[in-house]
């Protein structure tokens, strides 16, 4: 299955489907509770998760989850982000 970033605040729903496809994930927030519980939930599920801490508003976090899902998983397929 191939990798995804996803930002976690607000539009859960998505993640949760791609944990039950078994994708494997790289998820940030700048809410490290909220992003902690995620992942748990996500792992739970069946998904491959890792997180990163941090704020897409800014690019070159951004940038940080972007090579994170390409140095772990080895590509980049879908990326997703909330406002």
């Amino acid at each position: 299955m191939s990798s995804r970033v996803r930002h976690t605040e607000s539009a859960v729903p998505r993640p949760r489907w791609f944990a039950r496809e078994r994708a494997r994930l790289v998820i940030g927030d700048v809410d490290a509770e909220a992003l902690d519980k995620l992942h748990a939930e996500l792992s739970a599920a069946g998904a491959e998760v890792t997180s990163v801490a941090g704020d897409v508003s800014v690019s070159g976090e951004v940038e940080r989850l972007i090579r994170t899902a390409v140095e772990r998983y080895g590509r980049l397929d879908v990326a997703v982000a909330n406002e």
